[in-house]
């Protein structure tokens, strides 16, 4: 979630931030990003790239992108998926400091220029059946990563819409980014508010009964090494009253969520997100994956399909991937409202965070004994996110896989046309169909052949086969389609496959184009110049081989119309290069040939008997050679 206030606190030129600027070092950036980020950003998980601490989405992105890429779809490169290089330069944002002006930029969704805060939430609680753009952000970024895989697309939109799509769904996995409410309807309801105030009490921003504000907001580091914290005690509704006042005094860009843990922050306005519930968790939480062993935990799950039923259970495939992160926010909100031990923390301890910078500074000697005991302490203060960061990981990779499909036809080598007919448009097909989900089986597979035709698809044929297994015996099969078509002029050859896993996060369906489709160059009508003959070889499907059929005996008896002239005709996988044979012949071997000569001066027929030979068959473009042990014959296409 991203939003945008200008700084215009003294605070700005206090000497207190000209050390920090001349300070480096972990805890510095640390400090400097806790000074300058607050007011732009409240976060999603974390994404700010300029200490690189704080790239929980990062982290999260990267995590997933260790399972995605071992997928055999991406090894080979069957697919245009982007790289993770080019998809983390649309994950976060940046600070450029220039004489006390800072200048937000970046690619990623928590740039303020990016996206709203509302793309950034959804409330599953709110009246209504829930409130929120995420679901619709990621349904846009879904649609548009799937369309540009099909299309064999891997541009810069391509790695935008993979960054967004899991930065959204990531979001749905974050406590609070199920609650709040939109800004058109800010009347307050307990399931927008969340469970923290009710388990730890009614309290909010930090602030000292009888203080000078304005003293205060000046110099905020000496009012906070002086004096005792404490929270205002308020009830819920009071709380909700106050925070949405400070939502309407901020003028950030894309503001259209409210969250009241957003905005508890320091009763200086320019602090109001600074220090607050929210910022502060997701800051505290942001150290623990900038840890290797941390890494190493987390790019080996158990079972990176823990969610395929999530998503496999949603029957309507362009509507899945809104409802698969409606039910992700909806199990976030659960074990929220359950104070799942992960997401619970009490929100007074945060405040120990901002003493991390004091020390760094030199400030040692000004904190109590307490607050150095909180500064040494205070990774233990907000816990690990074990499962939240699992589920966003897994959600991630979810989304991602279920982007393309694992169902595959090479178009150079498995898609073969055969002629069927006397006509030379007329054709029957085979389809060779590769499944690349290892250990999976897909089930229910169809594949459609089709051809555009005036501006649309001309549906041509179909088969279906019933289920297809990866394993190590293969993962392939060959689909007939035996029932002849006709093509249309020289337009390009669309494969489309369906077919679905039982537990994989699968896109459901894969289209292929087969520009200029080849054909095997045997089939179709022929005139065989020996006899003055008409022959049509013609591929069988059933049998997988191609025969030859009398259609007009000619001058020399070759038996009558239809009679079966060659059988058992099929390709040669190395054709036999003979002294005529150029690189360009194909040569196909048969099992039968029969044929009857003259042999009379006067010019009669005489009928000899069939003769059974091996034949070798060699075609180079409109001319065909025909030999049998004893005989050549030749023929011209027509």
């Amino acid at each position: 979630m991203t939003c945008f206030t200008p700084l215009s606190s003294p605070f700005m030129t206090t000497p207190f931030t000209r050390t920090i600027l001349r300070k480096a070092g972990i805890i510095t950036g640390l400090l400097l990003f806790l000074l300058f980020i607050p007011s732009y950003t409240g976060f999603s998980w974390s994404s700010t790239e300029y200490t690189g601490m704080f790239t929980t989405h990062q982290f999260l992105t990267r995590m997933a992108y260790t399972y995605l890429e071992k997928h055999p779809m991406i090894q080979n490169r069957l697919i245009h998926f982007p790289p993770l290089s080019k998809i983390e330069t649309y994950c976060g944002l940046n600070l450029k400091l220039t004489g006390g002006q800072i200048t937000i930029y970046g690619e990623g969704p928590d740039n303020p220029a990016k996206s709203s805060f509302a793309d950034h939430y959804y409330n599953p609680d709110f009246p209504g059946g829930g409130a929120g753009s995420a679901p619709d952000r990621i349904q846009e970024n879904y649609v548009s990563l799937c369309q540009d895989i099909s299309a064999s697309s891997a541009d810069d939109n391509t790695a935008r819409c993979a960054a967004y799509l899991a930065h959204y769904i990531q979001d749905m996995t974050c406590p609070f980014h199920v609650l709040g409410a939109p800004d058109n309807d800010l009347q307050f309801t307990a399931e927008a508010i969340g469970p923290y105030m009710e388990r730890y009490g009614e309290r909010t921003g930090v602030l000292k009964e009888g203080i000078d504000v304005n003293k205060v907001c000046a110099n905020p580091v000496s009012y906070l090494t002086e004096t005792n914290l404490r929270f205002i005690e308020q009830d819920a509704p009071g709380f909700w009253d106050m925070m949405v006042a400070r939502y309407h005094e901020d003028r950030s860009k894309g503001k259209n969520w409210f969250e009241p843990n957003y905005y508890n922050g320091h009763i200086c306005p320019v602090f109001h997100t600074y220090l607050s519930t929210h910022f502060l968790y997701e800051a505290m939480v942001a150290h623990y994956h900038n840890n290797p062993e941390l890494n190493t935990r987390f790019s080996h799950l158990s079972n990176i399909n823990e969610l395929t039923n999530n998503w496999n259970s949603l029957s309507l495939m362009a509507n899945r991937p809104g409802e698969f992160a409606k039910k992700l926010a909806r199990l976030t909100k659960e074990d929220l409202d359950n104070y799942d031990s992960e997401f619970m923390f009490d929100p007074r301890e945060l405040i120990s965070y901002t003493f991390v910078g004091y020390k760094a500074l030199g400030y040692a000697d000004q904190l109590s004994e307490s607050q150095k005991k909180e500064v040494t302490e205070m990774q233990s203060t907000v816990p690990l996110p074990v499962k939240a960061w699992t589920t966003a990981i897994q959600a991630t990779y979810t989304l991602w896989r279920a982007s393309f499909s694992a169902l595959y036809v090479d178009c150079e080598k498995d898609v073969l046309l055969f002629q069927a007919g006397v006509h030379p448009d007329t054709w029957v097909a085979r389809v060779r169909v590769t499944n690349y989900e290892p250990g999976a089986t897909a089930k229910n597979i169809t594949v459609s052949l089709k051809q555009a035709s005036g501006g649309a698809d001309q549906a041509l044929t179909k088969a279906t086969v019933a289920q297809l297994a990866n394993t190590q015996s293969g993962n392939s099969v060959w689909v007939e389609f035996k029932k002849p078509f006709a093509l249309q002029g020289s337009a390009p050859l669309k494969i489309e496959i369906t077919g679905t896993f039982d537990k994989v996060p699968d896109a459901g369906k894969a289209a292929f184009t087969k520009e200029d489709p080849e054909t095997d160059p045997l089939g179709g009508t022929w005139h065989l110049q020996e006899a003055n003959a008409l022959v049509a070889i013609l591929y069988n499907p059933e049998l997988k081989q191609y025969e030859g059929r009398v259609l007009y005996p000619g001058d020399l008896a070759f038996h009558g119309a239809g009679v079966l002239l060659l059988t058992g005709v099929k390709p040669v996988d190395t054709p036999m290069m003979m002294a005529a044979d150029v690189p360009d012949d194909k040569t196909y071997t048969g099992t039968e040939c029969s044929w009857e000569v003259l042999t009379n001066p006067d010019g009669s027929y005489s009928k000899g008997q069939p003769t059974r030979l091996p034949a070798t068959i060699t075609v180079n473009g409109k001319t065909m050679t025909y030999r049998t042990k004893d005989d050549t014959f030749h023929f011209t296409r027509q």
